[in-house]
């Protein structure tokens, strides 16, 4: 990983390039005001590109490999319904008779 301090550098290193690549382009009102458009901002296109070479190069020497941990997954347990137990009814003897119960009047 990297640290802190690489972290730092390479931040600096960075707004150094955009401070250059800034002034490069710091004539203003457009192409050719004045200058007669000729091949001056060559030098500073060089040297931001000479600036950022650096900056990319040292990014990628100094990266190194990152090791990351592989994810565990748990599975949740099965759900085992226990079935209540079976119950079983006895139909009365023969010969008795159960008369229905009355229903009583709405009022």
């Amino acid at each position: 990983m990297i640290s802190r301090l690489s972290k730092m550098k390479v931040a600096v290193l960075l707004v150094g390039v955009l401070a250059i690549a800034g002034q490069a382009d710091a004539r203003g009102y457009g192409y050719g005001y004045g200058h007669g458009g000729g091949w001056g901002w060559g030098g500073p296109a060089l040297l931001g590109a000479v600036v950022g070479g650096l900056v990319v190069g040292s990014v990628v020497a100094n990266s190194q490999p990152v090791y990351v941990q592989q994810p565990v997954y748990v599975q949740p347990q099965p759900v085992y319904i226990q079935q209540p137990p079976p119950v079983y009814y006895q139909a009365p003897p023969p010969g008795y008779y159960y008369a229905p119960q009355p229903i009583p009047a709405p009022r």
